[in-house]
């Protein structure tokens, strides 16, 4: 399993959270369940009811097309960016 990097920013975070976590994983999918699996209140944060993403998704500084971002492979040492959705008000 890869170990990665993932950065909570505010609007993702909960109280109390660490800006970063160590999560572990081959796909984006399995390394943000590893987050969910460490820090259940994320669950409603990254994803929603059906499973699809909340967030943004972006791996080693690039983005993820949207259609294939959970099944995107990792490796050891890469570092994932969630960036909160922005709704219109």
């Amino acid at each position: 399993m890869s170990k990665v990097s993932v950065t909570l920013p505010l609007g993702v975070s909960l109280p109390g959270m660490p800006e970063a976590m160590e999560c572990r994983g081959e796909t984006v999918e399995e390394v943000l369940a590893d987050c969910v699996a460490q820090q259940p209140g994320l669950r409603g944060r990254i994803f929603k009811q059906d499973g699809s993403l909340w967030v943004g998704v972006v791996v080693n500084g690039g983005n993820l097309p949207r259609d294939a971002e959970l099944q995107a492979p990792v490796a050891d040492g890469d570092t994932i960016r969630l960036v909160p959705a922005v709704g219109a008000c």
